[in-house]
């Protein structure tokens, strides 16, 4: 599929992300967008301001290296995209090196009337867990509640 993440968009992402550039990374993002991080947070609408203190705070200096993509169309309009993604020089709240992460990022996105492919979801999936950098520790975002099981062991 191209003109969503799989093509040019995808790198967009990542170019924002390297150059820190919160302003830019947000503009791939429709204006709703939910968004769930690595620790298990969600918000939506804050997706600029979060990354901004994130860029300065913890990720200052680090690279985001793109991997793997799938993209699966759900119509001519929407896609799920997913990549692999490894970023390296992250620091802890305590400015401790955190090692380096693997994730999967997971996006739903929706071509816009004039052409533009935003994301509309964002989740990620951590591969390896870095150093020191919990919930506990990360003071942006909700966390998710835990979803209940309901009788017969389906998720409600």
């Amino acid at each position: 599929m191209h003109g969503c993440f799989a093509g040019g968009h995808r790198h967009r992402l990542a170019a924002a992300w390297n150059d820190a550039d919160a302003g830019s990374l947000a503009e791939l993002f429709a204006e709703d967008a939910d968004f769930v991080n690595v620790v298990v947070l969600w918000w939506r609408t804050r997706i600029q301001d979060d990354h901004a203190y994130g860029l300065r705070r913890m990720f200052p200096q680090t690279v985001m290296t793109l991997g793997e993509v799938a993209c699966r169309e759900l119509g001519r309009d929407v896609a799920v995209v997913h990549t692999a993604r490894v970023l390296t020089g992250q620091i802890t709240p305590a400015g401790e090196p955190a090692g380096d992460r693997s994730v999967v990022l997971s996006f739903t996105v929706s071509r816009r009337p004039e052409g533009r492919w935003l994301a509309v979801c964002r989740d990620a999936v951590q591969t390896e867990h870095p150093r020191k950098t919990g919930p506990s520790q990360m003071s942006m975002g909700r966390r998710l509640p835990p979803r209940p099981v309901a009788a017969g062991g389906e998720q409600g």
